[in-house]
C-alpha cells in the first residue's frame, strides 16, 4: 500500500469523474485520472479520462487510439487528500502503487479510494474505449415526392434521386451510423458530429450531383456517397376531387368525368359559398361567375367571386338577385393542361305559403279556449278572457319557415310587445275595463301574398260571489255548521287554548276577505290569522268578503272561552240572531269507503284546510289547521275475516321457509308522521282450506285522535324469519274508524313511504263528504241508466291555473262517503290544495254546481305495487246557479 500525500499531488489537468461527491463535497477525493504516455509505451501522448462526479462514486471515460493495447496500462489519479486506493473489481482488494501498478482495461475497473477519518470508501469507476473507425451512413433523406433509386443501403455509395417537378430546393439530410463519428459534410458543407444537414440549391437546373462524405472518430477513416438528382416531369393531373355548393346536392350527384350540372337553389339565396378540391395537389383551381339575365338568354357581367374555392373556407359568389348564375370552375394541371366544370344555378320560386301552423292564447299561464278551435284554414276566432286580465300572451308560427309574421291591435291602448314566433310569444297589455280587444295576425309569405286572421277577445263579466268557501276556527266546531249563505256564527274554546287560529277562504280567486280589528292580516284570498281570547270571555270577529264586481258580504263569530274552573255547557253559545242563522244538523262523521273502493281524504293535521261551499244547504265541518284534541276516546275498529293470503306471498314464504306469527300489532300515527298515537296486540287465526291460506282477526280499541286530518293505520303480523306480512292506509280521523283489510303484503320492512310531496300521482274520483244530497229532486239530463252528467274543473287554489277538467256520472241518492270515478284520470301534484267546480245540466238548460278547495293526498297502498289513485274529498252537494 502506497499512502499519496495532498502536498505531493501534480497539478489538476481535468475535472471528469461523475458521482463521486459526497453528501456536502462537490466531487469527492479525486481530481484527474491520466494514462501517461511515458509510462504506457505505444502511446504518443497523455489520455486524460473525462469525469463525472456522482455522490459516492466518480465514472471515468478514456479513449485511446485504435492501435492501443488496453490489457495492461499503467494509470495515475492526482488526489486532493491524503487516501489509499485499491482496485475491487473483481472483489478482492488489490492494492494500487500511483503510476506503476498496470491494469487490464478491456473490461471496466473500479477502484476504491479511502480517505482518513471516513467510513465509507469512495469509488471511481474507469472505462477505457477504443476510438472508432466506423465511416458508413446510417441514413440519407430528401424531400417528400422525392424518389431515390436505388433504396438506401449504408455499403452502397452511387444513387440517384428523382426530384418533383417544382423543387427549387433539395433539404438533405445524413446520418452516420456512429455516434462518435467526426464531420459530415454534404455538397460540400462541413458539419462536425454524426449528422449534417444541408439545403442544396435547384431552382434553375434539371440535374445535379452531390457528394457526401463522412469522417470516422479516428479522423483517419473516411465515407463517400454520390448522389445525382434529376427533375420530375410536370403533373397532368386536371381533374377535380369533389364539387360543393354551401352543401346543395346536384341531382346526379358529382362525377370528376361529369362537366356540366345543373342546381336550383332556395328564391332567398344572397351568396353561394364554392369548394372545390382537385385530384392534384399541385393544380390550381380558379372560379369565375356571371348572371343569367333569363334562364336560355345571354350571359350578363361578371359577378363578384372572393376567397380561394379549393381552401377550407372556400370562395364565396354574390347571389343578390335575377334568375340565376354561369359558374366556371376551372382546372389547371402542373404542365399547363387545364379542363372547365360548368354550373347552372337557377333561383327557385318564391314561396306562397302564407298559413299558420298553429295560434294559442295564455292568460296567467292557462291556455284560453278558442272559438272555433283553430284550424289554418280558419281565419276569424272568438276567445273571453277573465274579468281580471291585463295581459294576454300570443303564440303563433308560419306553416312556412321563410313567411313574415305581424301582430297588431285594433283599439287605442292596446300595446303588442314581442313577437308571436319567439320563444316566449308575444305579450298584449289590455287596458283595464277594455270589453272587447280585436287582434289581427298577418302572415306574409315570400312572394308576398298575405293571409289575416282575426281574433276577437271578449272580457268576463265580473264574479260576484262574495261568498267564503270555508271557515274554520283551530279545532273548534262553529255552531251552526259552516256554510256560505250562513253569516253569523259561535265558537267555544277549550279553557286552555288562548287564541282562535282563523282561516276564511273566499269563493272565488278574484275574491278578498278581510278582517277588523287592529293588527289585523292584509286582505287576501286565503286568510289565515290569530285572535287572542282572555279567559272568560266572548270575542267578536268580523269578516267581510268583497267580490270582483264589488259586492259585500259580511260574516260574524262569536269565540267563547270559559275560564278553566268552569264546565263548559254541552251546547256552544247561540249565535247573534238573523235571517240566516237557522242551525243546521250536525254532519255524521265522515267515513272510511270500503277497501275495495278508493277512500275519502283530507288533508292531515297539520295542513289548513280547505272545505268547499254547498250553497243550498249547510256544509258539514272540515279538518283546520293545530287542531285540538277531543276530549273524549275516539273508536277504532281494525279486522280481517278469512282473508285469503296471496299466492305471491304464499310462494315467498315457502321459498324463505318462513311460518306466519300467532298475532297481529295495529299501530295508529297521524298522516305522514313516526309520532304514535296507538299501539295494541290482537290474536291471529290461521286456517289453511286447501291450497288457501286464511287468516282472521280484529281489534277493537279507543284512542284520541284529535277530530280533524288523517290518520295512517298499520298492521303488521310478524313472521319466524324476521319478516312481516303488512298493511298500511290513511283514514279520516273522525270519532269512529273502521278499517276492513284488503289485503296483506309480504317484505322486509313496513310499506314504503308515502308519495313525496310534489310528485306527480294520479286522481281517478272523488268521495262524496256532502251532509246530503237535496238536489237529487231536481230533472237532471239522465242517460239510459238513470244518471247524470257532471262536469268537474281543477284548478291550483293559489295561481288560478286550470289543472285539468274530467266528466263523471251520477245517480240521485248518493249517500256521504261513496265514492265516483271521473274520465279522463287528471294527474296533480302530491300534497297540494285545488279549487273545484262541480256542473250539472238540467233537463230546462239550467246548471246547478259546488264548489270549494280540496288537498290532494294519497292514502292506500295497491296490492300489484305502490299506491292506489287518489280520490279527491268534495262537498258535492249541488245548488242552483245564480243568473
Amino acid at each position: 500500500m502506497k499512502t499519496i500525500r495532498t502536498a505531493a499531488l501534480s497539478v489538476v489537468l481535468l475535472f471528469a469523474i461523475a458521482g463521486c461527491a459526497s453528501t456536502g463535497r462537490a466531487r469527492g477525493p479525486v481530481d484527474t485520472f491520466v494514462i501517461p504516455a511515458a509510462l504506457n509505451p505505444g502511446l504518443s501522448a497523455d489520455i486524460v479520462g473525462e469525469l463525472h462526479f456522482g455522490t459516492r462514486q466518480n465514472d471515468v471515460v478514456l479513449v485511446v487510439p485504435a492501435n492501443t493495447d488496453v490489457h495492461a496500462l499503467v494509470a495515475r489519479l492526482s488526489l486532493n487528500t491524503e487516501a489509499t486506493i485499491s482496485v475491487i473489481s473483481t472483489g478482492e482488494k488489490v492494492v494500487q502503487q500511483n503510476g506503476v501498478t498496470p491494469n487490464d482495461f478491456s473490461v471496466p475497473v473500479l477502484y476504491s479510494v479511502e480517505v482518513p477519518g471516513q467510513k465509507e470508501a469512495w469509488r471511481c469507476r474507469v472505462t477505457v474505449r477504443v476510438e472508432e473507425s466506423n465511416a458508413q451512413l446510417a441514413q440519407l433523406l430528401f424531400p417528400a415526392g422525392s424518389t431515390l433509386q436505388p433504396a438506401f443501403n449504408p455499403t452502397v455509395h452511387q444513387y440517384d434521386a428523382a426530384l418533383p417537378y417544382a423543387t427549387t430546393q433539395v433539404h438533405i439530410q445524413a446520418v452516420a451510423q456512429s455516434r462518435y463519428a467526426k464531420s459530415v459534410t454534404v455538397d460540400g458543407k462541413t458539419t462536425a458530429g454524426a449528422a449534417a444537414v444541408a439545403d442544396v440549391d435547384f431552382s434553375s437546373i434539371q440535374s445535379k450531383q452531390i457528394t457526401i462524405q463522412t469522417t470516422a472518430e479516428d479522423g483517419v477513416t473516411r465515407g463517400s456517397y454520390t448522389v445525382t438528382l434529376s427533375r420530375a416531369a410536370p403533373d397532368s393531373n386536371s381533374l377535380l376531387e369533389s364539387l360543393d355548393l354551401q352543401g346543395f346536392p346536384f341531382p346526379s350527384g358529382f362525377s370528376a368525368a361529369q362537366s356540366e350540372y345543373r342546381l336550383v337553389v332556395p328564391y332567398e339565396t344572397q351568396n353561394l359559398v364554392v369548394r372545390a378540391r382537385p385530384q392534384s395537389g399541385v393544380a390550381k383551381v380558379s372560379l369565375s361567375s356571371s348572371a343569367l339575365v333569363n334562364p336560355g338568354q345571354p350571359i350578363a357581367p361578371m359577378q363578384a367571386v372572393s376567397g380561394d374555392p379549393s381552401g377550407k373556407a372556400g370562395a364565396v359568389v354574390e347571389f343578390p338577385q335575377g334568375p340565376g348564375l354561369s359558374l366556371l370552375v376551372e382546372v389547371t394541371a402542373q404542365n399547363g393542361a387545364s379542363r372547365p366544370y360548368t354550373v347552372i344555378v337557377s333561383r327557385a320560386a318564391p314561396d306562397s305559403n302564407s298559413l299558420l301552423s298553429d295560434l294559442a292564447l295564455d292568460v296567467g299561464g292557462g291556455a284560453t279556449a278558442l272559438s272555433p278551435n283553430f284550424s289554418p284554414s280558419g281565419l276569424r276566432y272568438m276567445a273571453i278572457i277573465p274579468y281580471a286580465t291585463k295581459q294576454i300572451r300570443v303564440t303563433a308560427h308560419t306553416q312556412s319557415a321563410t313567411a313574415t309574421l305581424q301582430l297588431g291591435g285594433g283599439e287605442a291602448g292596446v300595446a303588442v310587445q314581442g313577437v308571436p314566433s319567439s320563444p316566449g310569444g308575444a305579450l298584449v297589455a289590455v287596458p283595464p275595463g277594455m270589453g272587447r280587444v280585436s287582434l289581427l295576425l298577418m302572415v306574409t309569405a315570400q312572394n308576398g301574398s298575405a293571409t289575416g286572421y282575426a281574433i276577437e277577445i271578449h272580457r268576463a263579466e265580473a264574479d260576484r260571489n262574495s261568498e267564503l268557501a270555508a271557515l274554520t276556527v283551530g279545532g273548534s266546531a262553529l255552531t251552526p255548521p259552516f256554510s256560505p249563505r250562513i253569516r253569523s256564527y259561535a265558537v267555544t274554546l277549550p279553557p286552555q287554548t288562548e287564541s282562535a287560529a282563523f282561516v276564511a277562504v273566499a269563493s272565488h280567486r278574484e275574491s278578498v276577505v278581510s278582517v277588523t280589528g287592529q293588527s289585523a292580516p292584509a286582505p287576501a284570498q286565503n286568510l289565515n290569522f290569530a285572535v287572542k281570547v282572555p279567559a272568560g270571555s266572548t270575542v267578536t270577529v268580523d269578516f267581510t268578503v268583497r267580490a270582483e264586481d264589488g259586492s259585500l258580504s259580511h260574516y260574524v263569530v262569536l269565540v267563547t272561552r270559559p275560564l278553566a274552573a268552569e264546565t263548559p255547557s254541552t251546547a256552544p253559545p247561540s249565535a247573534p240572531a238573523g235571517p240566516q242563522t237557522q242551525p243546521s244538523p250536525s254532519p255524521p262523521p265522515v267515513q272510511a269507503p270500503p277497501a275495495q273502493t278508493p277512500p275519502v281524504q283530507t288533508p292531515p293535521a297539520q295542513t289548513p284546510p280547505q272545505v268547499s261551499p254547498a250553497p243550498a244547504q249547510p256544509a258539514p265541518a272540515q279538518p283546520t289547521a293545530s287542531p285540538t284534541p277531543l276530549m273524549g276516546p275516539d273508536l277504532i275498529t281494525v279486522a280481517a275475516k278469512d282473508l285469503a293470503v296471496g299466492q305471491r306471498e304464499l310462494t315467498a314464504l315457502t321459498a324463505g321457509k318462513d311460518s306466519i306469527g300467532k298475532s297481529a300489532k295495529i299501530t295508529i300515527r297521524p298522516y305522514r308522521s313516526s309520532q304514535t298515537i296507538s299501539e295494541a296486540t290482537t290474536p291471529v287465526e290461521i286456517k289453511r282450506k286447501g291450497p288457501t291460506l286464511t287468516l282472521s282477526f280484529q281489534y277493537r280499541g279507543t284512542a284520541t285522535l284529535g277530530g280533524d286530518g288523517l290518520v295512517e293505520v298499520e298492521v303488521l303480523i310478524p313472521t319466524t324469519a324476521g319478516k312481516a306480512l303488512y298493511y298500511r292506509q290513511a283514514l279520516p280521523a273522525g270519532t269512529e274508524i273502521k278499517l276492513s283489510i284488503p289485503f296483506l303484503l309480504y317484505g322486509a320492512a313496513t310499506a314504503a313511504p308515502w308519495p313525496a310531496l310534489g310528485s306527480a300521482v294520479k286522481v281517478e274520483g272523488y268521495a262524496s263528504i256532502a251532509a246530503e244530497h237535496r238536489e237529487d229532486a231536481e230533472n237532471f239530463q239522465k242517460n239510459a241508466q238513470g244518471q247524470y252528467q257532471l262536469t268537474l274543473e281543477l284548478s291550483d287554489a293559489k295561481s288560478g291555473r286550470i289543472l285539468g277538467t274530467a266528466t263523471a256520472w251520477r245517480k240521485p241518492g248518493l249517500a256521504r262517503g261513496q265514492t265516483i270515478a271521473v274520465v279522463p284520470a287528471i294527474t296533480l301534484s302530491e300534497g297540494m290544495q285545488v279549487r273545484y267546480t262541480l256542473t250539472a245540466r238540467t233537463a230546462d238548460g239550467g246548471a246547478w254546481t259546488a264548489s270549494g278547495l280540496a288537498p290532494v293526498w294519497t292514502t292506500q297502498l295497491r296490492y300489484e305495487g305502490g299506491f292506489a289513485p287518489v280520490y279527491l274529498p268534495l262537498v258535492d252537494s249541488l245548488s242552483a246557479a245564480r243568473k
